[in-house]
């Protein structure tokens, strides 16, 4: 990526996120959100911070899970990478923390760029897939996308298309990388080589799990991990008075995962509050009484990941410039 296309990223990022900011406070009343935001039980925020503890936990350990046939590491390392770079993609544009990571993880523990930006597209891939079944099976069991058999029949045969395009992508995914590239080729030679070069490090990540049973056991922690996620939306929305079942609180968290996916600011400010706020108007939530529940839980959690990247990050004698510099040679070396 070279300079200035980093800088177009930042400012179209930001106008993006203004967009979203924009058509939310059309919806809302700010004296009512203050209100809301001054009777918040505290209690039950207490058991949001205690939830995203364990989630940011579990998904670190996810992470080492998935490294582990590139290189075993201590779980404290992998953790520290982990949070520094989520607390990058917090305060940088274009979610660099996926470079932050793959460089703090070449110097911790001397593994190759391609080789941790593999398993990074990895968990990547995993979360993309827990956000459509959350999505998905939340929205058939609470009623909110129509008959629930039908529902939950679409998820799993949803599931089961992805887990075998998961395995067969790790079992003959150079053949298909090569296919593909030829394919591509025919049409725009420039095309297939960005291609390529994409899709490979996603393959070389892939590769490294051993067969079926580590994508079962990617699988299941996922599931375990995104459940946590769900926990965290049930005990903020609580906390604002708004009791929903966990299977409608997992369709707010598949419907909100759309607001990360979007280019925004750094943070996603704007976007993830518009597709809560959306995804609780048709479960009949107010929208100022949305939109409070949103700002709360995304400033706990960016409040969290924030402070403890920061302080990891100044334990290991670096600084956001020198992220920021370093993310710029790693992209700037790039074709």
């Amino acid at each position: 990526m070279k300079r200035r296309q980093r800088i177009l990223n930042l400012w179209l990022g930001l106008v993006i996120s203004a967009v979203f900011i924009f058509l939310l406070l059309r919806q809302i009343d700010p004296r009512q959100v203050a209100s809301e935001l001054r009777k918040a039980n505290v209690a039950y925020l207490g058991l949001t911070m205690l939830f995203l503890v364990i989630n940011y936990v579990l998904r670190a350990l996810r992470w080492r899970y998935i490294l582990r046939p590139v290189k075993t590491l201590p779980r404290r390392d992998v953790f520290r990478v982990f949070i520094i770079g989520f607390m990058a993609n917090n305060l940088l544009p274009a979610r660099l923390g996926e470079l932050v990571r793959a460089y703090l993880l070449g110097q911790v523990g001397r593994v190759s760029a391609t080789a941790a930006l593999g398993t990074i597209a990895i968990e990547r891939v995993f979360d993309v897939l827990m956000l459509l079944l959350y999505l998905i099976g939340g929205g058939a069991s609470s009623g909110v996308l129509g008959s629930t058999g039908q529902g939950i029949w679409t998820t799993a045969a949803l599931a089961l298309i992805l887990l075998a395009g998961i395995y067969a992508a790790s079992r003959w995914g150079d053949q298909l990388v090569g296919l593909g590239g030829r394919t591509l080729g025919g049409v725009s030679p420039r095309l297939a080589e960005r291609a390529v070069g994409l899709v490979r490090s996603f393959v070389t990540g892939l590769q490294a799990m051993q067969g079926i049973r580590d994508v079962g056991v990617v699988f299941g922690s996922s599931l375990v991990a995104w459940a946590t996620i769900v926990m965290t939306l049930y005990w903020t929305l609580r906390a604002f008075s708004v009791p929903l079942s966990f299977p409608a609180c997992a369709f707010v968290l598949g419907v909100g995962g759309l607001g990360v996916i979007i280019p925004s600011s750094p943070g996603n400010a704007g976007t993830l509050e518009f597709f809560y706020v959306s995804a609780l108007a048709l479960l009949a939530v107010d929208p100022s009484v949305a939109f409070s529940f949103a700002i709360t839980l995304h400033a706990l959690d960016w409040g969290l990941v924030t402070v403890m990247g920061l302080i990891f990050l100044w334990g290991s004698g670096l600084s956001l410039g020198r992220l920021w510099g370093l993310t710029a040679e790693e992209t700037e070396a790039a074709p």
